[in-house]
């Protein structure tokens, strides 16, 4: 489905991502329950920014891979894979195999053996660095999706990061499902101690307002629908879906295969009184209650 609604929300986005443009620095972390959009807003805006120029890096941590760093060595790793010319070249001048640590396969000398607290600043340093010379050539939008499952290590990083990024070039937008955090979650604490600092902000998704269900299903039936019967449709999608997009999409397709919802010459049409009838299927039900 194309992109719809949000507009408020984007607008925050690309707000902090000027600052960074202008060596203001930051991180945003975009909140909300499962399928609310969290991934399709920050994809939006990423692909904004590669198209003005900037540089993208992505990161994903999952529930099943508790491995140390695992979002910043993708999104690392892409980095130092297509770098300019002589980017890694000075980093590994300066800081030598540090960033080893985290990337196995660099081309750089044995990180030197110490102590575990002192090994672990000294790579913070070497990502920070690494970060920040990226942005001297382009500006660097980093998105680091489902923090929810990261382990600390990572959370840990991201503490530092955000604290010594100086005036770089580098925005860090996290994502997280705020249904799975409590208050011992490690990142329920990366998150209060992170509120202190200036250059952090927050958007909270919640459902799709009725305009935006109603744009969302438009562009759904490619632009070509019926606006009475869709404002009827957009009722009660909403009802059901509270806005979720994902339910929303859900929900179409089950219309589409129940028969309920046909597309005519170009044109959606709906029987009303079918789709009151059919509702939500069971597997989409329990989906939400969980």
């Amino acid at each position: 489905y194309d992109f719809a609604g949000r507009a408020t929300e984007r607008t925050a986005l690309a707000e902090r991502w000027k600052d960074a443009v202008a060596a203001r620095p930051g991180l945003v972390v975009v909140s909300g329950e499962p399928g609310i959009g969290k991934t399709r807003l920050v994809a939006e805006v990423a692909a904004g920014v590669h198209d003005a120029g900037g540089t993208v890096l992505y990161g994903r941590s999952e529930e099943e891979l508790d491995v140390a760093f695992r979002p910043w060595a993708e999104a690392l790793g892409h980095l130092v894979a297509h770098a300019p010319d002589g980017l890694v070249r000075t980093h590994v001048d300066e800081w030598g195999g540090d960033l080893g640590r985290l990337l196995p396969g660099l081309d750089a000398p044995e990180p030197p053996r110490t102590d575990a607290d002192t090994e672990r600043l000294r790579l913070f340093g070497a990502v920070t660095d690494l970060l920040a010379r990226a942005g001297d050539d382009a500006p660097v939008l980093v998105v680091l999706d489902d923090l929810h499952w990261a382990d600390e290590s990572s959370l840990l990083l991201l503490r530092h990061l955000v604290r010594n990024l100086g005036d770089a070039r580098v925005l860090v937008v996290g994502t997280y499902r705020d249904t799975d955090l409590d208050r011992t979650h490690p990142l329920a604490a990366a998150l209060a101690d992170l509120r202190r600092e200036a250059s952090v902000a927050r958007v909270d998704l919640s459902g799709l307002d009725r305009d935006e269900v109603t744009l969302f299903l438009t562009q759904a039936g490619g632009g070509d629908v019926d606006a009475a019967q869709v404002e009827v449709l957009a009722g009660m999608v909403a009802a059901e879906t509270e806005g979720n997009p994902f339910f929303i999409g859900e929900v179409l397709v089950h219309l589409v295969e129940s028969g309920a919802l046909v597309q005519r010459d170009g044109r959606w049409e709906g029987d009303r009184t079918l789709i009151e009838r059919i509702g939500l299927p069971e597997g989409i039900r329990e989906v939400i209650g969980r």
